[in-house]
């Protein structure tokens, strides 16, 4: 994705690289809600979540020029923004391979095991930690990242840890307007929602 391409920092990007193509076959297949209650409906099917992904990437730019974040910050959440729903390739499963010459069709379905609570951010959370060791990314910026991607879900489920500071706020908030069905991704009703959420919160 060109998307990859925004994150300036060599060992940030490298770790999404990783990830994306370890989990990339998997993402092909899976919708960005599994319960089908949130997101837009073309997100409620096939490539789904990478569509939630690169939208959400796009509001993150947006709210960047906006309040003029200099690019170590564009990266950590533009980072966030990659990890933060890949725990759910981990409800997934291949169900079967089919082999057609050197072509392999993998086929994936959802097998949730968890129905009570929504544990996906803590799951991405773990994962990006994963990749971003393996880069030697230095361990206050993994854990900024993994703050975000735990917290993006927070206002959604007390049980999941609670945004606090403004990086955490704003990803959180970005993620649940990217997630409206009914939301107008434009700058003014963008800027409206976010000075309101940081005023009020």
């Amino acid at each position: 994705m060109k998307e990859f391409e925004r994150i300036k920092d060599e060992k940030l990007r490298n770790a999404v690289l990783a990830a994306y193509s370890k989990y990339g076959y998997k993402l092909h297949f899976l919708p960005s809600s599994i319960t089908g209650k949130h997101h837009p409906k073309d997100e409620r099917a096939r490539e789904g979540l990478l569509k939630h992904t690169k939208r959400l990437c796009h509001l993150l730019e947006l709210i960047c020029d906006g309040l003029e974040y200099p690019q170590e910050i564009r990266d950590i959440l533009l980072t966030a923004a990659f990890f933060h729903d890949l725990g759910k390739v981990l409800e997934t499963k291949v169900v079967h391979e089919v082999i057609f010459g050197r072509k392999t069709e993998r086929r994936v379905t959802v097998s949730r095991e968890v129905k009570d609570l929504d544990w996906h951010p803590l799951k991405s959370a773990e994962l990006a930690k994963e990749f971003l060791e393996k880069e030697q990314v230095d361990e206050k910026t993994i854990n900024l990242v993994c703050v975000l991607i735990k917290k993006h879900m927070g206002h959604w489920y007390q049980h999941l840890p609670q945004p606090q500071t403004e990086l955490e706020k704003i990803f959180a908030l970005a993620d649940f307007l990217v997630s409206r069905p009914d939301i107008e991704i434009g700058r003014k009703k963008i800027w409206e929602r976010i000075r309101e959420h940081l005023i009020h919160h």
